[in-house]
């Protein structure tokens, strides 16, 4: 075999190897599935008329309780006629309500989480509310999010907290 001909061969090797990251060649293939960050949250004091908690971020979005997103998906039905089937059908009406881009849920005695599965919010104000709707206690907080799954290459999950609130 000539000198030239196994110098290809041994090219064509190098480059197979590079980039299947089994020469270190740097080449690393992620996954394409989203991820669920999640902030932790702990009330502090008297937390017996405590009913909800909600996390807003800078822009406004603010977190749903899970019973909230249950609710969202039973709407009304429309009920066609065999004889309406030839008509162009109605064009429905857009949701007056937008997909939540924060989850809220109690985890029993003080502590609540927040999923978040569309990004995460460098800041949040924290909101505790007795049920009547008054506020039994706020905070504000940067959030410091640390990687708690995945890969530095590929990203992962992400979780922040927790964070304190005092309600009286």
């Amino acid at each position: 075999m000539g000198t030239d001909r196994k110098r290809w061969r041994l090219a064509v090797v190098l480059l197979c190897l590079a980039t299947t990251g089994c020469a270190g060649g740097g080449f690393v293939a992620c996954p394409a599935i989203g991820y669920i960050s999640t902030v932790r949250i702990s009330l502090l004091g008297n937390i017996a008329d405590v009913r909800e908690v909600r996390l807003c971020d800078p822009d406004g979005n603010c977190s749903v309780t899970q019973a909230e997103l249950q609710s969202q998906g039973d709407g009304p039905l429309t009920v066609i006629e065999p004889g309406q089937l030839d008509q162009d059908p109605p064009t429905p009406e857009p949701s007056q309500v937008p997909a939540p881009l924060y989850i809220a849920t109690h985890d029993g005695g003080n502590d609540w989480s927040v999923q978040m599965p569309f990004g995460v919010p460098e800041e949040a104000v924290v909101t505790a509310y007795r049920a009547d709707g008054s506020i039994a206690g706020e905070t504000s907080a940067e959030l410091e999010w640390r990687r708690v799954g995945g890969s530095e290459q590929c990203g992962g999950p992400m979780e922040a907290g927790p964070i304190e609130v005092a309600v009286g």
